[in-house]
């Protein structure tokens, strides 16, 4: 085997030898990266799932808060009386004519 030939076998395994080394280093990193984003993502399933579960909390207190007996009862707490007809007063709508000499203004 000539020198000169040698030499080419030797400078091609060794780029051959960092091409397999790089390679590995790329894997290595990529399975890295990927176990970090599958515990984030775990993570984040995790939180919306509780994020999710406190917004069915939080529609069942807004559902119980809105029946009449647990308005009426918190009123109560409250020192509110329940609506009468001795303690209520009916407003009435109606209609004005509109105002003569207003000048073209649109009072409605």
């Amino acid at each position: 085997m000539s020198g000169g030939r040698f030499r080419v076998i030797t400078v091609v395994t060794l780029a051959g030898a960092a091409v397999l080394f790089l390679s590995g280093i790329s894997l290595v990193t990529s399975q890295s990266r990927v176990r970090s984003l599958t515990a984030q993502i775990e993570r984040l399933q995790n939180e919306s799932k509780r994020l999710n579960d406190d917004a069915t909390d939080l529609y069942m207190e807004i559902s119980r808060a809105a029946l009449p007996g647990y308005i009426a009862t918190e009123a109560a707490k409250s020192g509110l009386q329940p609506a009468t007809s001795r303690n209520t007063v009916t407003l009435e709508y109606k209609e004005l004519p509109p105002v003569k000499g207003s000048g073209g203004l649109n009072h409605e």
